[in-house]
């Protein structure tokens, strides 16, 4: 199986002084399950939504337009 977009999301407690919430999505050129692609991709979209101070309270990964390895 292969994604073709990752989407990382994160956000404070909604109960905090100032709430945080963001997200980021990232379009892969190719759909891929290659892992070390998948990290890269990640990682530069929490460098994006990383915000000095706020002490995060959730956070995943998503990935999306799911496809049959094979279909490459």
């Amino acid at each position: 199986m292969t994604a073709g977009r990752l989407t990382v999301f994160a956000s404070s407690s909604r109960y905090g002084e100032q709430p945080y919430s963001a997200s980021a999505t990232c379009r892969l050129d190719t759909a891929s399950n290659f892992t070390p692609t998948l990290l890269r991709c990640a990682g530069q979209l929490v460098e994006r939504l990383w915000s000095e101070g706020v002490e995060f309270a959730r956070a995943g990964v998503l990935l999306s337009h799911l496809g049959d390895e094979d279909a490459n």
